[in-house]
């Protein structure tokens, strides 16, 4: 068996997971193999580091207040979650209405500030009817028509 194989298998040895006949492969192939049996020594004490740090717990008390105080953490990370997705709901509804009412209350204040009558309309196109702007407008035109439209009902108010 190649050291590869052997290798992946090093783990499966030192717990006594492997059957009898593959454990005398492994332990064979440790005894001839320098840099698999440097592994395996590596891994033994990786072993023996790990349990040395490991506390033994044997109060069961503890082992209940543990357990119950990370169930509470874990419930406590959970629970925000919900009223933050409310709060996207409601969010994106309420911008939407409240760029609306704005929008309605300054449309109304600025009508209210550009209230133009039809006879300050016919006023203004008359004062300007004599400029050489409106010299250009080429005769047929809709423009034209608007603004002889205009002109002659601003003679109409203008007369009344």
């Amino acid at each position: 068996m190649n050291c590869k194989k052997i290798r992946n298998r090093l783990s499966a040895y030192q717990d006594g997971e492997l059957d009898e006949a593959m454990r005398a492969v492994v332990s064979e192939h440790l005894q001839q193999c320098q840099q698999c049996r440097l592994e395996y020594e590596m891994l033994i004490k990786a072993y023996q580091m790990l349990e040395a740090d490991i506390p033994s717990i044997r109060d069961e008390q503890f082992l209940m207040r543990l357990k119950a105080r990370l169930y509470r953490e874990k419930a406590e990370k959970k629970a925000p979650a919900v009223p933050k997705r409310w709060i996207e709901r409601l969010l994106v509804p309420s911008t939407a209405i409240v760029g609306l009412l704005v929008g309605a209350i300054l449309g109304l204040h600025l009508v209210k500030t550009f209230d133009v009558s039809k006879t300050d309309i016919a006023k203004i196109s008359a004062q300007y009817s004599h400029e050489e702007v409106l010299t250009d407008i080429p005769i047929g035109s809709i423009t034209f028509a608007y603004n002889n439209a205009l002109m002659s009902n601003g003679n109409q108010l203008g007369e009344e």
